[in-house]
């Protein structure tokens, strides 16, 4: 049975992947950089999942979400590993 590595992430605003695209450097080639439009924030790994268990962790999402509202979120540093940068938010109590 074919699986998909899957993780929970929250999109993030248009304005934000504007400001998130104007400090890619593509000539450093060291990272991996994205496209704005596949910027995110990951909230969690839910590792390599089978379709059903993809089914039903989408279930589980669809009666979770609606109890959560937006918030507001600074980034405040960053941090590389591997081929990747990673942006850190500050603490956020909503986020947590």
């Amino acid at each position: 049975m074919p699986t998909k590595r899957i993780f929970i992430s929250l999109d993030l605003p248009e304005d934000g992947k504007n400001q998130l695209k104007n400090i890619a450097k593509p000539e450093m080639r060291r990272i991996k950089w994205m496209k704005p439009d596949n910027l995110h924030i990951t909230l969690v790994f839910l590792g390599d999942l089978g379709q059903s268990q993809i089914e039903k962790a989408g279930e589980i999402l669809e009666e979770t979400a609606p109890n959560y509202q937006g918030f507001d979120l600074r980034l405040v540093g960053w941090r590389a590993e591997r081929d990747m940068l990673w942006l850190l938010p500050e603490e956020n109590e909503t986020l947590f």
